[in-house]
């Protein structure tokens, strides 16, 4: 079916929608885009796979996905709630991102990461480090990677809001 979808933003553009797609079916879904792919592609893999350069791993686009997820959260809450930045941080927090998304949707069972090094942390039991040296920190990526490519794939706020909404209810 051929809708129009008007963004906050003044995009308007036609598009044929299926059905909206939820997170955890962008991960099991046999034909994963190359952006998926790579949102799941951890840089752990260029320790085996020489060839992988930084356009085949997620941190890019876990840059993306984070401006995203601030920007949705932001308008989402804007004018509604009292202190926007409190309140939309607990949405956006690496703890967060692992102990409730990533868990719920078992992501690690999606992940690329070199799964033979001892140190790289294999579990969703968050655990924050004084030192900025957080084990955990490359699933948060992940989380935040896939919105990024699901924004690519999907060029509408929509799937992110909807996404969005039903994390907010993990919590």
């Amino acid at each position: 079916m051929d809708i129009s979808v008007d963004t906050p933003y003044g995009n308007n553009r036609n598009r044929t929608l299926e059905v909206s797609m939820e997170f955890g079916e962008y991960l099991k879904n046999e034909k994963q885009s190359e952006n998926i792919i790579r949102a799941l592609t951890d840089r752990s893999c260029k320790n085996s796979n020489t060839s992988l350069t930084d356009k085949d791993i997620n941190r890019d686009l876990a840059t993306l996905g984070d401006a995203i997820i601030k920007l949705r959260l932001t308008y989402k809450f804007l004018d509604k709630v009292d202190k926007l930045s409190e309140h939309k941080k607990q949405y956006e927090e690496d703890e967060f991102l692992v102990t409730k998304v990533a868990k719920s949707y078992g992501l690690l069972e999606y992940m690329r990461f070199d799964k033979t090094n001892v140190n790289i942390i294999k579990n969703y039991d968050y655990n924050k480090k004084t030192n900025n040296n957080n084990p955990h920190k490359y699933i948060a990526t992940a989380v935040e990677a896939m919105i990024g490519a699901i924004y690519l794939d999907t060029l509408n706020f929509i799937d992110i809001d909807n996404i969005l909404d039903k994390w907010m209810k993990i919590n």
